[in-house]
């Protein structure tokens, strides 16, 4: 993926770019950081951190996109193909600094856009209940609903073609 950047007006320009294995630290640092703001998602962290790694292929595969600002990493997300043609949306961490400005609808602009490159019709992620809004603003449905010991989680999904924002 080629790096692009968006001047915004009085701020640091948001970059988005493809990880490099020397980001990883950084990125499992993020997780960290923003995993620790959410009740849901705290507790399974200091029971089991390995969920946070990020292996080698993801990397190789060029499936971590990074958002940074002040040429410092804020944020990332991970998108893999699925096995229907679809994209998956598997983690999308910023951040709590960066929370509510550029860095996060470029994060998810520059997904949606990996996704269709891609061939992908559809953006789909789970979501449990603390993060559903969070994702319905960004136009993801609700597709399905499971419980879970840490409360329902949501299966959702958002067109990568044919909406307004979407070539």
């Amino acid at each position: 993926m080629s790096q692009f950047t968006i001047e915004i007006e009085d701020e640091a320009p948001v970059v988005v770019r493809a990880a490099v294995p020397a980001d990883r630290q950084s990125l499992i640092d993020i997780q960290v950081r923003t995993s620790l703001m959410w009740p849901d998602y705290r507790q399974p962290l200091l029971e089991d951190p390995s969920w946070l790694d990020l292996p080698p292929r993801l990397f190789k595969e060029n499936r971590i996109l990074v958002v940074e600002e002040h040429g410092e990493p804020a944020g990332f997300a991970v998108v893999t193909p699925r096995e229907d043609g679809d994209a998956q949306l598997e983690r999308l961490m910023v951040c709590p600094g960066h929370w509510g400005n550029d860095a996060v609808s470029r994060l998810f602009e520059a997904s949606i856009t990996k996704a269709r490159t891609e061939g992908a019709w559809v953006l789909h992620t789970d979501a449990l209940e603390s993060a559903r809004e969070f994702y319905e603003t960004f136009s993801f449905v609700v597709g399905g609903r499971l419980e879970t010991s840490k409360g329902p989680l949501f299966s959702m999904r958002r067109p990568v073609v044919g909406l307004p924002g979407t070539a």
